[in-house]
């Protein structure tokens, strides 16, 4: 019997010229659009600094600024540590847990769907806090519409309310709980297939990305500050 190795040959397409053109097309295109933008747009530079005038409210850069908005919903330790530190972890963790070989090193959407919806979703919030911080955000961080001026500053918002500390522990029981458990109950394949360390580590990071949503729209919806407080942190 012939060898099944032989006949099912593997098309390989080389690195170069085939990849590293369209990159350079690619690079060469952006780079055109941003030199356009950078000849008819000025950049947004303020006015010189003076000691008699301080800016209301005083923005951090750009790319800093989806911090900064963090700290509208959480501690800063958490917004400014924590947050940071666990998508800089996570992201690093995803070639060691990743138990899908399909597509590997390609850009194939129908082979991967998940990863690539959940990365895109991220891209979006990150961008999104960005956008709110740069254009909702007026004197004294209130939310101001874009047609809504600075000079009539507004009112302060009622005082945000927090849950009781046995809701807030109970709330997160039950959130990371339900997390860990409703998965292996309507998808154990999947928890056989990663294992129980992998799985363990992809849920983790699945669960706390969500509940930064989470406790976003729970800050905004219903003006809750904090789920659990403590002599040490809130949450």
């Amino acid at each position: 019997m012939p060898d099944q190795a032989t006949d099912q040959k593997i098309k390989k397409i080389l690195t170069l010229p085939n990849l590293v053109t369209r990159e350079l097309i690619c690079a060469l295109i952006v780079t055109g659009l941003f030199s356009l933008a950078a000849i008819f747009f000025n950049a947004p530079l303020e006015d010189l600094p003076s000691p008699t005038r301080m800016p209301s409210p005083t923005k951090a850069p750009w790319y800093f600024l989806g911090l900064q908005e963090l700290l509208v919903y959480f501690d800063p330790w958490l917004a400014g540590v924590i947050i940071p530190s666990l998508i800089v972890v996570g992201l690093c963790a995803v070639p060691y847990v990743d138990a899908n070989p399909k597509e590997v090193g390609r850009f194939d959407y129908s082979k991967r769907k998940v990863p690539m919806l959940l990365f895109t979703l991220g891209m979006v919030v990150w961008f999104g806090l960005i956008i709110v911080g740069e254009f909702f955000r007026g004197p004294s961080w209130l939310w101001y519409w874009p047609w809504e001026s600075w000079e009539i500053h507004k009112e302060f918002p009622a005082a945000a309310i927090s849950l009781p500390n046995w809701a807030g522990l109970m709330f997160i029981a039950i959130y990371f709980g339900a997390g860990f458990l409703l998965p292996i109950k309507l998808a154990s394949g999947f928890y056989k297939k990663l294992g129980p360390v992998k799985y363990f580590i992809q849920t983790f990071f699945m669960l706390a990305a969500f509940g930064v949503l989470l406790k976003i729209f729970l800050r905004l919806a219903f003006n809750i500050k904090y789920i659990l407080q403590t002599p040490w942190f809130n949450v």
